[in-house]
């Protein structure tokens, strides 16, 4: 701070400043590259938590949180699977995606139908849920139809709004 207060920048051609950058870049570059590696060993963990809760749910009788389960589950691997713009233009994932997008629907079909079955405090939450990822597959068919990457963008805040 005092750097740019007193404007040493001016006496220096901003080289303190060039030189803390080149090494922020670096550390940069690897924090994401150590992410990277601890979000795929987290998709897995939460994967396979969301399974165990399908089935626990299932299980249970609770098919309407099982549906939930499945809906989420679904969305969240559409998104990872389109982490990035360049990923619009990339045709097996977009048809994988595509693919991802039958199962989300169907579990959203199943979401409904055992929301309308048990109506009780808690089927606003359901009805939220069902609303946002329904909101998700609209945003997507935009995306796939104007390879618009802001239509991602609307996709991920739906997502949130469900898991919310």
């Amino acid at each position: 701070e005092a750097y740019f207060k007193s404007k040493k920048f001016l006496d220096d051609g901003y080289a303190k400043t060039k030189a803390d950058n080149a090494a922020f870049e670096q550390q940069w570059a690897k924090f994401n590259a150590e992410y990277e590696v601890f979000n795929v060993e987290l998709g897995k963990v939460e994967k396979a938590q969301r399974l165990a809760s399908i089935e626990r749910f299932t299980k249970a009788g609770q098919l309407r949180e099982a549906a939930q389960e499945k809906a989420l589950m679904s969305a969240n691997e559409i998104l990872e699977l389109l982490n990035s713009e360049a990923d619009i233009n990339n045709a097996d994932k977009m048809a994988q995606a595509d693919a991802q997008i039958q199962t989300l629907e169907a579990a959203l079909a199943e979401l409904n139908a055992a929301n309308g079955k048990t109506k009780d405090s808690d089927s606003y939450k359901f009805e939220g849920t069902f609303d946002n990822l329904t909101a998700f597959t609209g945003y997507w068919r935009e995306m796939k139809a104007n390879k618009d990457p802001s239509r991602y963008e609307n996709m991920v805040d739906s997502y949130n709004s469900a898991v919310r």
